[in-house]
């Protein structure tokens, strides 16, 4: 948002004070040096100078930033800055670098608005984009990354040339035409790059990782993915990359103006077509796809041959416990019958004995009433003669106590 007048003349001294420190510029600020050109450079990257104080920064590496090669910056009669492409013959008024680093602020805006870190490895690719992206490929197979099988390791390879040298390190080359690293505070010079080992325990450490998935989802495409340098979250989780776009082996670049191209390791083709660069991913999609459909249709094949055969196995399983149980129900229905036979045997000859028994009780019974009817005749008989002779003996018993007397 560019600034009103009235904000920028309340904010002036406090703007001023931000930019004081923006070194000299030769290709950009050298007919620029005065605090309210500096905010309007501001502004014409998206800049708010009250608002986006903190990123005041992003100017200091705009008017630092060298032209590309066959460019120049001149002053015309009339006051104009005139920047002339003396190849191309271009004369325009806009720095050619300015859509880059509108770019960067944009990124850097939304990722704000949204909360989400922004990728370091695009912050440091639109301040000094890689001229040659060929020498991304030289990196990785220096640093030992296979480009098609770690293509999620690829970034690190570009980190490697957009990382400045450690403190204290220079880069020269010597006589014979060698690239040397200087310790200027020890004084020691080396061919090793001094931050060879950090990347190597970079490059080790993510291999541990899952690798991320690959989608072609178009909005993937659109936004830089984000990867880690610093892994470790604010809670103590270990951050990874999840999803990143499904290119094969093209990889994104900024170049010098902010255009998005992309490079293929395979054949180092360069396009800015997107359709081009999702049409390999897409047809092994699209095979993929394809190849789990077949394999779902064979293995419902399969699966509907195999629930036929269990069917089969279940049936003749049934029948074989059908036949079983017929055969232990004959054998249960014969024990039955031997078994309700033999009760009734035991039940007829239990009603056999019981009539005997009865029978025997009948004539028991009858010889037991004749002896007693014998007995009782008896006794009668006894009785009757004792009632005949009971005068006789009274009578003589009577003349027995007389007689005694």
């Amino acid at each position: 948002m560019v600034p009103s007048a009235a904000v920028l003349n309340q904010d002036l001294q406090t703007v001023s004070k931000a930019v004081a420190f923006y070194p000299f510029s030769p290709n950009v600020a050298e007919f620029r040096t005065e605090g309210t050109q500096l905010v309007e450079i501001g502004a014409q990257l998206g800049l708010d100078p009250v608002l986006d104080i903190e990123l005041t920064w992003i100017v200091q590496e705009y008017l630092n930033a060298p032209l590309p090669d066959d460019w120049k910056v001149i002053k015309a009669p009339n006051g104009e800055i005139h920047y002339i492409n003396s190849r191309l013959r271009y004369d325009v008024l806009t720095n050619p670098i300015e859509p880059r680093f509108k770019k960067l602020v944009e990124l850097i805006k939304d990722s704000k608005s949204i909360g989400e870190p922004l990728d370091e490895v695009t912050v440091l690719e639109l301040i000094d984009p890689i001229e040659r992206a060929s020498d991304v490929k030289d990196m990785a197979e220096f640093q030992g990354i296979d480009y098609k099988k770690e293509k999620h390791l690829l970034w690190i390879a570009k980190l490697a040339l957009l990382e400045a040298l450690p403190e204290n390190w220079e880069e020269f080359i010597d006589d014979s035409g060698r690239t040397l690293y200087r310790n200027v505070e020890k004084g020691y010079s080396t061919e090793d790059h001094p931050a060879d080992d950090y990347f190597k325990g970079l490059i080790q450490r993510e291999r541990q990782k899952r690798p991320p998935y690959y989608s072609i989802k178009p909005a993937v495409y659109v936004k830089p993915v984000v990867h880690y340098r610093n892994d470790m979250g604010i809670d103590g989780s270990t951050l990874r990359t999840k999803v990143e776009p499904a290119s094969g082996t093209y990889m994104p670049f900024y170049d010098l103006y902010g255009q998005y191209y992309w490079f293929d390791f395979e054949t180092e083709k360069i396009t800015m077509s997107l359709d081009e660069v999702r049409r390999e991913p897409a047809a092994t999609v699209i095979q993929r796809a394809w190849r789990g459909y077949l394999i779902r249709k064979r293995v419902w094949e399969m699966h509907e041959a195999s629930l036929q055969i269990t069917a089969s196995w279940r049936t003749a399983q049934f029948r074989k416990e059908l036949d079983i149980v017929s055969d232990k129900r004959v054998q249960a229905a014969r024990v039955v019958q031997s078994f309700v036979r033999m009760r009734k045997a035991r039940i007829q000859r239990l009603e056999q004995v019981l009539v005997a028994w009865r029978a025997f009780k009948r004539k028991a019974l009858l010889l037991h009433l004749g002896d007693a009817a014998l007995n009782l005749c008896k006794w009668f008989e006894c009785i009757s003669l004792f009632s005949l002779l009971v005068p006789e003996v009274w009578f003589v018993f009577i003349m027995f106590f007389q007689v005694d007397k």
